[in-house]
């Protein structure tokens, strides 16, 4: 009866330690969840303006190469912005 008794307050001891230690790495994981969220909110930012740095440099090569086009084109041989740049 004895040693029933003192099997069944070490599993009360064991169950109390898992407890604890339940709450602490639920603690820390809850910390790393938030630290992970910071961490892509900032990638968001970073991703957003890099992607409006490459629009704006593939907006100007694209205005480029039209303008190039346009004024070299057969059909406009002589392009006013040439001439005054002449």
């Amino acid at each position: 009866m004895r040693v029933g008794l003192i099997l069944i307050g070490l599993y009360t001891d064991n169950i109390e330690l898992n407890i604890s230690s339940v709450a602490v790495d639920t603690g820390a994981a809850s910390q790393e969840l938030t630290t992970a969220a910071e961490y892509q909110r900032r990638a968001g930012k970073r991703a957003a303006c890099l992607m409006l740095i490459l629009a704006v440099v593939v907006a100007i090569v694209l205005l480029a190469v039209s303008f190039v086009l346009f004024c070299y084109s057969p059909q406009n041989p002589e392009c006013l912005l040439l001439q005054v740049l002449s």
